[in-house]
């Protein structure tokens, strides 16, 4: 198995539910376990594809911790003023976002300039299987 690249680790575990709070949204398991482990991390593999986007890439898992550049609450204000139905959890190189449907936690792509978001896995975890090989 590859590396996980630039874990930036939480400054405290605290921050997790500080930012569900702040989102008003209560991430799911696997994805508060990941952030444990690889918070704001470059996967091993970035790319991905879906039904119509091919070789789709991530830039960075957004930061929980207050200080980073590519901190979760601070970008996801700007995801809200496109549509309050997702929150962000990824980027990529070109500013566009990997995100959480509220509603269900699917995970989508969100077309930051556009504003057209695209189904990408029904679970985190199914996701995680794509970039984690």
């Amino acid at each position: 198995m590859k590396e996980w690249r630039y874990i930036k680790p939480l400054v405290t575990e605290s921050l997790i539910s500080d930012v569900e709070k702040k989102l008003d949204y209560k991430f799911t398991d696997s994805f508060v376990s990941f952030v444990k482990k690889y918070n704001g991390s470059r996967p091993p593999v970035s790319v991905f594809t879906t039904s119509s986007l091919q070789e789709k890439t991530i830039k960075s898992f957004l930061s929980f911790n207050p200080g980073d550049v590519e901190n979760i609450v601070r970008l996801n204000k700007g995801v809200a003023e496109i549509s309050e139905l997702l929150v962000a959890f990824a980027i990529d190189n070109f500013g566009n976002y990997l995100c959480f449907d509220r509603k269900n936690h699917m995970v989508f792509f969100l077309d930051f300039e556009i504003g057209k978001t695209e189904l990408i896995d029904k679970t985190f975890s199914d996701f995680l299987l794509k970039i984690d090989s």
